[in-house]
């Protein structure tokens, strides 16, 4: 595994993550691109979001810009990356910027995870991880536990939803997994209440844990498979790591 970016992101220890967007980028020899067979570019977009709100634009702007270049298989933000501080999303909002995204991937063999866009419909409020591949939504996951995401719902007026099905997708012929923060280790907790052996629980080649805070979870990928971790709150916790 080699990994591009610029050391002073982390030069000074614990830190907040970034107030502007920066890129670390990782290619992953050993884990395969499912149709080109090249070894896989994983790109992490990290960038300080919170409860309280993103530049949303500004994130945006390089999800945009990154998704065209083909640079990266995977890419990956944190939690909250589309969540203005004037509270959530309207639908047409998040739907405006999904359009975007699905014109950026357009005829490319790519995931585009932008984080999560917070988002309302209904009286209710979304947190919802996307993932774009080749012109099209192909997976979406709500946040299951709450984390903090009451407190944005309470404070718009709304009531807050809850996915109620684990993130687990199939990407070719590599299986992944998606967690949002404090549902780290969802994953892992679904398939021992179905009574599942440890092989066939911990059987993904990537997981993928986007956060703004929690940096915790069980891992569910073979030996040789690799986590993925964006956090909106502390720039050490953007990373990629292989399991032995």
């Amino acid at each position: 595994m080699t990994l591009e970016h610029d050391v002073r992101l982390f030069a000074e220890g614990v830190m907040p993550s970034p107030s502007e967007p920066k890129i670390l980028g990782y290619t992953l020899d050993d884990l395969l691109h499912p149709s080109s067979g090249n070894p896989m570019r994983i790109g992490l977009i990290v960038m300080n979001t919170s409860i309280n709100g993103t530049k949303v634009d500004s994130i945006n702007d390089v999800i945009l810009q990154l998704a065209s270049s083909g640079q990266y298989d995977v890419l990956v933000g944190p939690e909250y990356s589309f969540l203005r501080s004037e509270g959530p999303l309207s639908e047409l909002e998040k739907d405006t910027y999904l359009e975007g995204m699905k014109q950026a991937t357009a005829g490319k063999d790519m995931l585009l995870i932008p984080g999560t866009i917070v988002w309302k419909k209904d009286g209710k409020m979304y947190n919802t991880a996307y993932v774009v591949h080749n012109g099209n939504v192909f997976y979406e996951y709500h946040k299951m536990t709450d984390g903090g995401s009451s407190f944005i719902a309470e404070k718009h007026g709304l009531s807050l939803h809850r996915g109620e099905v684990p993130g687990i997708f199939e990407w070719g012929n590599l299986k992944l997994s998606l967690e949002i923060c404090s549902d780290g280790s969802s994953v892992y907790a679904a398939g021992v209440k179905a009574g599942l052996f440890e092989k066939d629980i911990r059987d993904k080649d990537l997981q993928i844990l986007v956060s703004a805070g929690t940096f915790f979870t069980i891992a569910v990928v073979r030996p040789g498979g690799y986590i993925i971790k964006t956090n909106g709150i502390l720039r050490e916790f953007n990373y990629v790591m292989r399991i032995t």
